[in-house]
């Protein structure tokens, strides 16, 4: 079942891996960075530092509407001149008006949103110049919602950064006070 932390509140997931194998000797630090070649399905590639707000340009979009069901996604475009990741899930609050929704957050798969299957919060390595996005899902209120107030919607990466705020373009997320907010996990994008 998904995770669910009561409405407000922040939250972050750690990535789960494995415990390491024996200390691997020290390699030189390749003076390239591998890239995904454009045309085949994105991957994640080796990083060695998180991903700042400062390294990164983020931006909401791709809004799908379909029979009450919502798709929004949120795409982080590394800007910096080295690889760096994003964990896991996002933490993410939504305001109206300048105030935030009474929303309860949970998670949810980048892969298969809407379905009750949890993402697997895993570490993705973006190259420069390539990207990452996540999905968000949540069953819209249509006509209930306030759709003419702007919204702004509040992305911490991790604990200990700031978190960046992302004007919502229209359409709105069609929420109310009391909805549900699933956010689904990093993925590798073209």
């Amino acid at each position: 079942p998904p995770k669910v932390w009561a409405s407000g509140t922040w939250y972050y997931m750690e990535a789960s891996a494995p415990p390491p194998a024996a200390t691997p000797p020290l390699l030189p630090v390749p003076t390239t960075i591998p890239t995904p070649t454009p045309g085949r399905t994105p991957t994640s590639v080796s990083a060695r530092r998180p991903c700042s707000p400062a390294d990164l340009t983020l931006a909401v979009g791709e809004f799908d509407f379909a029979m009450g069901a919502r798709l929004a996604s949120i795409r982080a475009s590394n800007r910096s001149g080295s690889a760096c990741y994003l964990d896991g899930f996002a933490t993410v609050r939504l305001l109206q008006g300048g105030k935030p929704l009474d929303l309860t957050i949970a998670t949810t798969s980048s892969e298969q949103p809407g379905m009750e299957i949890d993402g697997h919060a895993t570490r993705v390595g973006i190259a420069p110049g390539h990207a990452a996005r996540l999905l968000m899902y949540w069953r819209g209120y249509s006509q209930a919602a306030d759709t003419t107030t702007p919204q702004t919607l509040e992305v911490l990466l991790r604990p200990g950064v700031a978190a960046v705020p992302l004007e919502v373009p229209r359409p709105l997320f069609d929420l109310i006070d009391g909805g549900e907010l699933r956010v689904g996990n990093w993925l590798p994008t073209a």
